[in-house]
């Protein structure tokens, strides 16, 4: 699942609309800064997928030599 990024009309102006949320621009420190922390998400939540599946594939392999289930 993704999230949809927001389309604003090129009619209304960017201006108007941080002074309606109180907001300001961010400069390209803030930016990296917002990538890098998306980004680490990423790769912990994918390293921990890694790391679950080969866990569960040590469980099977120790099943199939042994014929005995480690799992319990």
């Amino acid at each position: 699942m993704s999230a949809a990024p927001v389309r604003i009309p090129e009619t209304v102006p960017y201006r108007l609309l941080q002074q309606a949320f109180s907001t300001v621009a961010l400069r390209a420190g803030d930016r990296l800064r917002c990538i890098a922390v998306a980004s680490s998400v990423l790769w912990l939540r994918e390293s921990s997928k890694l790391i679950a599946h080969a866990t569960h594939r040590m469980g099977d392999a120790a099943w199939i030599a042994t014929g005995q289930n480690v799992r319990e």
